[in-house]
């Protein structure tokens, strides 16, 4: 990873740190809707062969910055209803995941993002 890939990642870390700060707790959809350079082409899988996603259409300098920031624990996710994802203005076209830990079609496991509050 070069340098101004380390300085994106880094700027976007200290964005989306704003964003929750700023409303308490942010979704997928709201940091969809107030980054730059958040859509991409990728698909935030929970766990690898799940085919239960957390969100779609992220950049890859998004997913590193969030895993950094779970990783760093200055954040954490909370599973929500998906509700808030209507309210937050998106909802991805796929069904929610339910209990169950593998599907054979992709689900969708709506979570919010708060700050740990050591941070």
């Amino acid at each position: 990873m070069d340098v101004e890939d380390r300085q994106t990642i880094e700027r976007m870390k200290e964005e989306i740190l704003e964003i929750i700060k700023f409303n308490g707790d942010a979704s997928f959809a709201t940091l969809c809707q107030r980054m730059e350079g958040f859509k991409g082409d990728l698909a935030l899988e929970w766990e690898e062969g799940s085919n239960i996603f957390l969100w779609f259409n992220i950049s890859k300098e998004v997913e590193l910055a969030l895993v950094e920031l779970l990783n760093e624990q200055k954040i954490y996710g909370q599973t929500t209803q998906p509700l808030v994802y209507l309210v937050d203005g998106a909802f991805p076209r796929v069904k929610v995941a339910g209990k169950q830990k593998k599907y054979k079609k992709p689900r969708w496991l709506p979570i919010v993002f708060y700050i740990n509050k050591e941070v």
